[in-house]
């Protein structure tokens, strides 16, 4: 990692399993900003990997079951339309 030397302590926990996780980790601005939540990049895969199939709109991300917040099909993904 990015000038670690071995027995530098983790800069924070993941959320999930509990492993320690470095500040330099690429992945984590995006796992914040989908699940609110750092996670470790095992974890992270995992939930992204979960993520894809909860039927929420991959380009608006308006997701199903939640009042004033599903895909009203004029989103570019529901149109077909390149964004």
């Amino acid at each position: 990692m990015l000038g670690l030397k071995d027995g530098d302590e983790p800069d924070m926990l993941c959320g999930e399993c509990g492993d320690g996780i470095y500040a330099e980790e690429g992945h984590l601005a995006e796992c914040f900003e989908r699940f609110g939540s750092l996670l470790c990049e095992g974890c992270f895969a995992d939930a992204s990997e979960d993520d894809e199939d909860d039927g929420c709109c991959p380009a608006c991300g308006a997701c199903p079951g939640f009042i004033g917040a599903e895909c009203d099909e004029t989103c570019d993904h529901a149109t077909g339309e390149p964004s």
